[in-house]
């Protein structure tokens, strides 16, 4: 099942119990996964709250503002 078939569905008045059903799905899943994500990050903080966590979470914006002079 693919996010296509969601927004194939909502193009006709005929399909929109399908659309709800996939909305449904995807909306599960999509929960599903934050859940896991939160609770692996809580079990293991040890692993996340590291240096090299902060400096991969930083690194993006700092590069983002070092590159608007350039533009």
């Amino acid at each position: 099942m693919q996010p296509q078939t969601l927004a194939y569905s909502q193009t006709d008045k005929k399909y929109e119990q399908v659309s709800k059903l996939l909305t449904n799905i995807f909306a599960i899943i999509g929960l599903t996964f934050f859940a896991y994500v939160t609770y692996k990050t809580f079990y293991n903080y040890q692993d996340f709250l590291t240096l090299h966590t902060l400096f991969s979470f930083l690194l993006p914006p700092i590069l983002t503002v070092l590159l608007i002079p350039f533009l």
